[in-house]
């Protein structure tokens, strides 16, 4: 439980490595460690890390993020023992074939790049299992969708601030898929949404954040969820929402943080069975905390 937590409540934190030491080389790769397995380049960087590929045969974890790339360097299909991936922030839109090179990747992040089709290139790596496609606004999400289902170990999918308003039935073909972000995608009908993934058993973790929500769905009690981020839906109608979270026995981690909240409906302890209630970031007085605090004697209350 306490691993699940963690991860639920620090979404999309990444440890920075820093790079520089007190090393005036005029060559900005050569002031790193010499043995480091994560790498994270710093953007007057790029270039060197194409000249030093033969010195960097141990890196596991590769980060270039914001530098306006609109490829891939050259090389990065030579660091055959690279597990994650990570090209943040660019301007990248495709993926060279050679990429497939890559045998033990398993974490690749393309948040806020320009891709609009899915990289067929990514159907030749056996051993991916995560996927960050946020904010790649102009992606096919039908196609995408439709590819990642080819993907046998694929557990772990960012949908990120695509606009999307409706998910495809082939959705469900992600069969092994246990965290899904549909998070900031404020026009999504959550009916559909949620008839979608009824049916996906293996799914236990979902991220609405932003969605601007005002109620849920009936048929989220068919979700074994243990984990559910409603974080930033300030319209939401939260008494109805404590009647259908109920039905959830799963559920185990729920998150409802800065939806400027000032009560919380008295049904608060249907909910009684929750590890961990997260009401952070909202306007409660210290009477309601109170209040909350005692109608939910075994859950572990955050605000």
């Amino acid at each position: 439980m306490n691993q699940l937590y963690t991860f639920l409540v620090f979404l999309l934190i990444v440890t920075r490595v820093p790079l520089y030491s007190q090393d005036s080389s005029a060559d900005p790769l050569l002031r790193m460690p010499q043995d480091l397995s994560q790498l994270n380049l710093e953007c007057d960087q790029v270039s060197s890390f194409q000249k030093n590929l033969h010195n960097l045969e141990g890196v596991k974890s590769l980060r270039i993020k914001g530098c306006n790339l609109s490829d891939l360097p050259r090389g990065i299909e030579n660091l055959k023992g690279l597990e994650l991936l990570s090209i943040q922030d660019n301007e990248i839109s495709t993926l060279p074939e050679n990429l497939e090179d890559l045998k033990e990747l398993q974490v690749l992040n393309l948040r806020g790049n320009n891709f609009k089709s899915f990289p067929k290139v990514l159907l030749n790596l056996p051993k991916l299992r995560e996927i960050d496609f946020a904010y790649n606004t102009n992606l096919n999400v039908v196609q995408t969708v439709n590819s990642l289902a080819e993907i046998p170990k694929l557990d772990f999918l960012y949908l990120t601030g695509l606009n999307i308003s409706t998910l495809p039935s082939e959705m469900k073909e992600l069969t092994v898929l246990e965290e899904l972000h549909l998070d900031h995608n404020p026009n999504m009908d959550i009916d559909q949404v949620i008839g979608v993934l009824s049916s996906m058993t293996s799914l236990i973790i979902l991220n609405l954040e932003s969605n601007n929500l005002k109620r849920v769905p009936p048929n989220i009690a068919e979700l074994k969820l243990a984990g559910l981020v409603l974080d930033d839906n300030s319209h939401l109608n939260l008494e109805q929402a404590f009647n259908r979270l109920a039905e959830i026995k799963t559920l185990q981690v729920l998150l409802l943080r800065n939806n400027h909240l000032k009560f919380i409906p008295d049904n608060i302890n249907a909910l009684s069975y929750l590890d961990v209630l997260e009401l952070g970031g909202n306007n409660l007085s210290d009477t309601e905390k109170a209040r909350i605090i005692a109608a939910l004697p075994n859950t572990k209350v955050v605000f």
